[in-house]
């Protein structure tokens, strides 16, 4: 799928408008049809039709995997050792994960573990965590000596790789999503035309058929009249 960046997606890129060249007191560039308005909405058209049909974007999945769903949680991004540990070495599911890495402390790495066995004479009399914490200042101490930084690294970068393209259903919400920004700054969008036509339209009926209920009076109350 074609990257975006959000000033693409709403239509805010760099450009010279001409209501930046128009004197302080000429109030045109306020108008609903400003020129102005018309590259903005462009913009905005475009964005949305890259987001709607790039022929690039990868084949959205039915559903995530439990992978995915462990690996772009808050849970796991705290304890990604852990959340990987998880994820080989258990058949849990990815609510049953989550739960774990918030009830209990980080995992640490064979090598940060090896290392604090071999230097530090305390290390068999702590908990699981004042073992995350012990490792952790060793590691901010001595250059990451223990491997504890790098191993939350390598972590990271596993969960990323789990990561799956968004489902159907978020493609269809954050397509709604961005059009709905769209017509709350622009008001030139397609739908805020459409509804401003479907107003007048509406508006223009209700103001004939006020129109035809007050000639009929009339004709009724004259004929009243001449009886």
């Amino acid at each position: 799928m074609a990257k975006l960046t959000i000033s693409q997606i709403l239509g805010l890129g760099r450009k010279t408008s001409k209501s930046s060249q128009q004197p302080i007191n000429d109030f045109q560039h306020l108008a609903v049809n400003a020129d102005n308005d018309t590259s903005n909405d462009t913009q905005q058209e475009q964005a949305m039709t890259l987001i709607e049909s790039s022929d690039e974007k990868p084949v959205a999945p039915k559903k995530h995997s439990r992978g995915h769903n462990v690996a772009v949680s808050e849970e796991a991004k705290n304890s990604p050792v852990l959340a990987v540990k998880l994820l080989r070495e258990t058949d849990l599911s990815s609510k049953k994960i989550r739960t774990r890495l918030s009830e209990g402390p980080e995992a640490l790495s064979k090598y940060t573990i090896k290392y604090m066995e071999e230097n530090d004479p305390t290390w068999e009399f702590l908990d699981d965590e004042e073992r995350v914490r012990k490792a952790f200042q060793v590691s901010a101490n001595k250059g990451d000596i223990n491997g504890y930084m790098k191993a939350r690294h390598q972590a990271v970068q596993a969960l990323k790789k789990m990561e799956e393209p968004m489902t159907e259903d978020e493609i269809k919400k954050m397509i709604e999503n961005t059009r709905q920004m769209m017509n709350e700054i622009n008001p030139n969008t397609a739908d805020n035309i459409a509804a401003r036509k479907k107003a007048d339209e509406e508006f223009e009926k209700s103001m004939v058929e006020a129109a035809t209920k007050r000639q009929k009076a009339y004709e009724k109350l004259g004929a009243t009249f001449r009886s």
